[in-house]
């Protein structure tokens, strides 16, 4: 095919009537529907928090050779941790004029889920798996249910014996 005929194949293409890109329809899809069909996700919500979590928590701790003394120093590291980052987050909200009721639960909290697992494994290797889910569990703890009682300030310890994750380490410790 010589230089004229690939222009003639280049000028046809170009010719012809092109159809809008799949992400193009779907963000003129998401365009028009109007925002009261926004789609509810409280129940898929519950039900990731309520069952899938601890599952995953249970299955996981069960089946590793569980070294409390390790986890609750590891947790005891990691409340450390927590507890400076908020002392050192209160007196910069103060600063900044930004509310510390609201700030400083937000700058207590790491993320210990899916990110931070992987993370402390791959650190500490397969044996700091059950470290890992019990910090997780700690830390969701602390974060859902203490966190709020900073908002609300009031502490109901029943909350946290309500949480399933909770009982899910509890039980995955018990079993392995």
């Amino acid at each position: 095919m010589g230089r004229k005929d690939g222009e003639k194949w280049t000028a046809a293409v170009d010719s012809q009537p092109t159809l809008p890109k799949p992400d193009r329809l779907l963000g003129d899809l998401l365009a028009i529907t109007p925002a009261s069909q926004e789609p509810e996700l409280a129940g898929a919500n519950k039900l990731v928090v309520d069952l899938a979590l601890p599952a995953l928590v249970f299955t996981s701790l069960s089946p590793q050779s569980f070294s409390p003394q390790a986890a609750l120093l590891f947790s005891a590291a990691a409340a450390v941790l927590m507890r400076l980052s908020g002392v050192l987050a209160w007196p910069l909200a103060r600063w900044s004029g930004t509310s510390a009721r609201a700030f400083v639960p937000c700058v207590m909290s790491a993320n210990v889920g899916p990110v931070g697992i992987a993370l402390i494994v791959l650190a500490c290797g397969p044996q700091g798996m059950a470290s890992a889910v019990v910090l997780m569990v700690f830390s969701n703890i602390l974060h859902f249910r203490l966190g709020s009682a900073v908002m609300s300030g009031r502490v109901d310890w029943r909350m946290v014996y309500a949480n399933p994750l909770f009982w899910a380490t509890v039980l995955g410790v018990a079993f392995s």
